[in-house]
């Protein structure tokens, strides 16, 4: 079966290649109508190509700034001891009482390390608390006993 040709301004066109032009004239419509329904910012999307920035918070369902769009940062050279004074250390306790009570006793508190005699510690197996009161300084923290 022979092949109908057309005579167009001069060439001859087949009505395959027709058809070639028609499909391209088809895609192309499509790809300008698509990138007129995407949504701005702010607007509803369900996936990413919904949206004209590419970019959809998919668990709002929102359409997003690209990344690329935002301010970069302003930074601001500061130094904190400028700022902030640096406060001394007190290492004096006051005691304060409430307005009935008499005035506090003169009762020095010492704050530094405990120091226990191997006397005074508790050996393994024996029940404690805390691991400072175990010899060997380990004390389970659920049966409550010194454990090597």
């Amino acid at each position: 079966m022979p092949q109908l040709k057309l005579n167009f301004a001069s060439e001859k066109m087949s009505i395959l290649m027709i058809a070639h032009l028609a499909l391209i004239l088809c895609v192309l419509g499509y790809v300008s109508t698509y990138q007129q329904n995407c949504q701005p910012d702010g607007g509803y999307c369900q996936m990413h190509t919904d949206c004209c920035s590419r970019t959809c918070k998919t668990y709002n369902l929102v359409c997003a700034p690209r990344v690329d769009a935002f301010d970069p940062i302003k930074y601001t050279k500061m130094n904190i001891f400028d700022v902030m004074p640096v406060k001394p250390r007190k290492d004096e306790v006051q005691i304060y009482g409430l307005p009935g009570e008499s005035e506090p006793s003169d009762d020095m508190f010492s704050f530094g390390p405990n120091t226990k005699s191997a006397a005074e510690c508790r050996q393994i197996g024996e029940p404690c608390s805390r691991a400072e009161e175990c010899c060997n300084m380990r004390c389970h923290t659920y049966l409550h006993r010194c454990v090597t």
